[in-house]
C-alpha cells in the first residue's frame, strides 16, 4: 500500500499517465488501422485488434478517472497491475529477444528470411 502523501501523489500521477497512454494506444487502431499496421505490422484478424484496442482504452479510461478523483481503490490497482503485466508479457514474448517476431526480424535483417 501507499505509505506517505508523496507516494500517494506519485501513484495517482502514474495511474493517470499510464491511463492516458492506454487510452491513446487503445483507440489508435479504431481511428486509423492503416497507420497502426504500418507501425506494428499487418494483422490477419482486424476485428481482434479493434476489440483489444477498445478493451485497452476502457482500462485506460478507468485509470484516468481514478487519477482525476485522486483515489485509486484496490480493484483499480489490481486492474492496473494486471493489465500492465498481461500486456507486457504479451509484448515481450512476440517483440523482444527470443520471441517469434524477434527471430523472424533477426533472420530478415541478416537476409535469411523473405518479407511476408
Amino acid at each position: 500500500m501507499v505509505s506517505t502523501k508523496r507516494d500517494r501523489e506519485q501513484a495517482i500521477f502514474l495511474a493517470g499517465a499510464l491511463g492516458l497512454f492506454y487510452v491513446l494506444a487503445g483507440i489508435w487502431p479504431l481511428v486509423n488501422l492503416r497507420t497502426f499496421e504500418a507501425i506494428t505490422g499487418p494483422k490477419s484478424e482486424r476485428w481482434l485488434v479493434k476489440t483489444t484496442g477498445l478493451l485497452i482504452a476502457v482500462i485506460g479510461t478507468t485509470l484516468v478517472i481514478s487519477a482525476q478523483r485522486s483515489r485509486i481503490p484496490p480493484e483499480v490497482a489490481l486492474l492496473d497491475g494486471g493489465a500492465a503485466a498481461g500486456l507486457g508479457t504479451s509484448a515481450s514474448r512476440s517483440h523482444f529477444a527470443g520471441g517469434p517476431l524477434w527471430n523472424e526480424r533477426l533472420c530478415r535483417s541478416a537476409g535469411g528470411a523473405p518479407e511476408r
